[in-house]
């Protein structure tokens, strides 16, 4: 299953370097290897996944005034804020109760269950970011103009390359105002890292972007390997025009 799994991903890359394309602020990654979870392709291809593939070298940085760190234990939190005008379908509200790690989680069960592509859509309005909501409705074209047997075979594919629940060995969280990173261990045959991206809307916590490494494979602009991907390093890489509004 592995040598599949991997002459898979050697079939699929072309697919996961679009990704960044569909909501158009990426630019070619500056060798820096990236293996995505086939949801990464699913939005490429047909545009339904909610998680996105980042760029280092068209990420701006930013300062936040207030930092707050949380260790996977620490108190949930129920702070509603406001993000904005809405101009997309309004997502599930979801229990306040819910920290940014508990509710990947519970968005990782739920995607399991899919049985088809069609299943996606409740999940990415009650658990997808405003950003990542309009991406799906922007990008329901593509799937219309994509035979349906092509659009099944793909979300198929992407559900078995997809990094499982039993897959993930650890998961770190870091809140900064109302951004949090989860940085995610696996123990599948490359050694994924992952770093996914939350916005806090409106009191909840939304998944805006997923990115999953290989594990020391990480190079900066100049070649030389990146030896800590830590919670500065992914703030510092989120997506410039992705900010909490």
């Amino acid at each position: 299953m592995d040598s599949f799994v991997l002459e898979l991903e050697k079939v699929l890359a072309p697919f996961f370097k679009l990704n960044y394309q569909i909501i158009k602020f990426m630019k070619k990654i500056n060798k820096i290897l990236l293996v995505v979870g086939i949801s990464l392709a699913l939005v490429a291809i047909i545009g339904i996944v909610i998680v996105s593939v980042k760029n280092k070298s068209s990420f701006e940085k930013d300062v936040f005034n207030a930092t707050e760190t949380v260790n996977t234990s620490d108190k949930n939190l129920s702070t509603k804020e406001d993000i904005g005008k809405e101009d997309v379908s309004m997502p599930t509200i979801v229990s306040t109760s819910l920290s940014p790690k508990d509710m990947y989680l519970e968005y990782k069960s739920e995607y399991e269950k899919m049985k088809i592509s069609a299943d996606y859509k409740p999940i990415v309005l009650k658990y997808g970011s405003l950003y990542a909501i309009k991406d799906y409705e922007q990008n329901q074209q593509q799937i219309r103009e994509t035979p349906s047997n092509q659009v099944e075979t793909i979300f198929l594919l992407g559900k078995k390359m997809n990094q499982s629940l039993s897959d993930i060995t650890n998961v770190e969280q870091e809140i900064r105002g109302n951004r949090a990173i989860l940085l995610v261990t696996s123990k599948t045959v490359n050694n994924y890292k992952g770093g996914i991206g939350m916005i806090r809307e409106s009191g909840e916590w939304k998944i805006d972007h997923e990115v999953w490494l290989i594990s020391n494979s990480y190079f900066d602009e100049s070649g030389k390997p990146i030896v800590n991907l830590d919670f500065n390093w992914w703030f510092n890489d989120w997506p410039a025009n992705r900010m909490p509004k």
